[in-house]
């Protein structure tokens, strides 16, 4: 076990075992702060939440939709937001929610409130929900109402010396990417086991299939930034122009400022993609999954990943998958046990997508004839109800092509 893996091991060990002999000082501390809150209603009032601070993608997203939300009406914005974190998966990133939210950070901040808090005020005036799932008002959220952090000049400054520090200068164009594996989690979040996190294996791809894409940004004159916190295969001899920021450079100011000022952002569905997501950085996602995924905004493209029968190898046809609830499975358990096996996207098809966000951005997008009405069709798997329906997001042009008989 590597030392992040253990120090992880420790803090759960710990954690636990101070929980359960805080138990009645955090029920005895819940009442106290429920009480000042109903106190204080006549003056102001005040809600509660627990940040979800664990996981990048989540403390970013679900924090920025909150945020959004309170500047399109969807959330009340006259009271006072005060809100609980334990040990965030991005400290820098905390720092800058901290500019806009009342953040009241300690160990077992999440034990705290779930047992002391949360039972007080769940489901009432005083309960802000920033664990709520995806709901299709994101979509409005995502593209009607800006960025609600924002950098520091200090910062901006920083940034600048950062890109400087990897070969980028002032102003030229860059592009990040990523593909997920599971070394983060196994590492950073060590309390559970490979076994256990192998439930999240279905998202994982292969850096191998992003380098075609990279070496083409590259040779368009762009610099491709390699992401991550942890990885499991190193750049160690990156092509000129793809920068190994994941092994020479990574830092949480590094993640933040990289993936809020590159031209677009290469991903899939590991949460590092969030970050550019709300600060409006344009992202061509390749690899989503599962099917009854989208990111969020107009000018963002993506591909999912493709699925076959165990049994035969035969592709299944997306509206088989809809019509399942596959497309709503998070477990890869529950594809192994239906006999589906996720087939991430080729190289040259993650090639084509970035190529398309590209021209896209460039204005230099030309369409084939066919590419509306095959939009349409993907569109049409998704009806009135399901949680995705009405998607402002497009699917890759070129792999809608490739793929046109899988969308019935």
């Amino acid at each position: 076990m590597n030392p992040e893996a253990m120090l992880s091991r420790l803090r759960l060990i710990l954690g636990n075992a101070a929980s359960a002999l805080l138990t009645p000082a955090f029920w005895v501390c819940g009442w106290m702060v429920y009480a000042m809150v109903r106190l204080a209603a006549p003056v102001r009032r005040i809600r509660l939440g627990l940040l979800i601070h664990g996981r990048i993608g989540h403390l970013t997203i679900n924090t920025e939709t909150y945020l959004r939300a309170r500047e399109l009406g969807s959330e009340p914005s006259d009271d006072l937001p005060v809100i609980f974190s334990g040990r965030p998966a991005n400290e820098h990133l905390l720092r800058m929610i901290r500019r806009r939210l009342t953040i009241i950070r300690f160990p077992l901040a999440g034990v705290f409130f779930r047992r002391g808090v949360l039972p007080r005020i769940a489901g009432g005036p005083h309960e802000i929900r920033l664990d709520r799932g995806f709901d299709p008002n994101q979509y409005r959220e995502f593209n009607d109402i800006p960025a609600q952090l924002s950098f520091t000049p200090d910062e901006e400054r920083r940034g600048r010396r950062l890109l400087k520090s990897m070969g980028i200068e002032d102003g030229a164009p860059f592009v990040c990417f990523h593909a997920r594996d599971p070394v983060y989690l196994d590492s950073v979040h060590a309390y559970a086991s490979r076994r256990e996190w192998s439930t999240h294996d279905y998202r994982d791809c292969e850096i191998e299939n992003y380098l075609p894409a990279a070496r083409t940004l590259v040779e368009k004159g762009l610099t491709a930034v390699r992401m991550g916190h942890l990885v499991a295969k190193r750049l160690d001899t990156p092509s000129p122009g793809i920068v190994a920021y994941a092994e020479r450079h990574r830092t949480d100011f590094g993640d933040i400022y990289l993936s809020a000022r590159c031209k677009f952002f290469l991903g899939n569905t590991a949460g590092i993609f969030c970050v550019a997501q709300i600060f409006d950085v344009p992202i061509a996602a390749a690899n989503f999954t599962p099917l009854g995924t989208v990111p969020l905004s107009r000018r963002d493209i993506f591909t999912p990943k493709l699925y076959r029968r165990a049994s035969s190898g035969d592709p299944i046809p997306f509206r088989e998958l809809v019509d399942s609830g596959a497309d709503r499975w998070y477990q890869g358990s529950r594809y192994a046990e239906a006999g589906i096996v996720p087939i991430e996207n080729t190289a040259e098809e993650i090639l084509e997508l970035a190529l398309e966000m590209n021209d896209r951005l460039d204005g230099a997008w030309k369409p084939a004839p066919e590419d509306e009405e095959l939009q349409e069709r993907y569109r049409a798997l998704f009806p009135k109800g399901h949680r995705i329906h009405g998607f402002p997001c497009r699917v890759g042009a070129a792999f809608l092509r490739r793929h046109r008989t899988l969308l019935g």
